[in-house]
């Protein structure tokens, strides 16, 4: 096989990976004080171990998928209502934020505090777009109201996400690099 094909077919099987662990890490739901589900540590994840171009793409297929109708969604949820129910602004959040983290992480992968900065940015980005995404559906809910229904509930975990990220990001980037140069 020519190394131009081997190289797309590393590609395409990477970017199928992080759509079955973006599935995956929608599906399970952890029981806390409030359920969560892993969702936001597979996008972190991805965002810091793929390049913008994979991230990307593993981002928009997740989401052309559960568009299309395949249960990919948090709960089993799918198709284009989806996207206009109260969690939409989170989607569009995972689609802008993920390539931003990968194309900063490039140039700052080694710098640990940048990395939490950079996830940190983006969470914040996420919970902005959720919130007002919320507010938008639930006309008659405040600012005060959104971010205490949309931020403070997720708040502890998605950091613990975030410290969990680095961890693993880290155990793995070694072996990725063998096998996707």
């Amino acid at each position: 096989m020519p190394q131009k094909h081997r190289r797309l077919t590393y590609r395409m099987t990477y970017i199928a990976m992080c759509v079955a662990l973006l599935t995956v890490c929608s599906w399970i739901t952890v029981p806390f004080a409030i359920n969560f589900t892993l969702q936001v540590f597979a996008v972190f994840l991805i965002a810091l171990l793929s390049d913008w171009k994979s991230s990307l793409c593993s981002i928009l297929l997740y989401l052309a998928l559960g568009i299309c109708g395949i249960p990919v969604f948090s709960g089993f949820m799918a198709g284009p209502s989806v996207l206009v129910h109260i969690t939409g602004g989170y989607l569009i959040g995972f689609l802008i934020s993920a390539p931003i983290i990968s194309k900063l992480c490039e140039r700052y992968h080694q710098n640990k505090k940048i990395l939490v900065l950079l996830m940190l940015s983006a969470l914040i980005l996420c919970y902005a777009l959720g919130t007002l995404w919320y507010m938008m559906i639930y006309t008659d809910c405040a600012l005060w109201g959104g971010i205490s229904v949309c931020v403070l509930p997720f708040l502890l975990p998605d950091l613990l996400k975030i410290l969990l990220v680095l961890l693993v990001a880290d155990r793995i980037r070694p072996h990725l690099m063998r096998l996707y140069p």
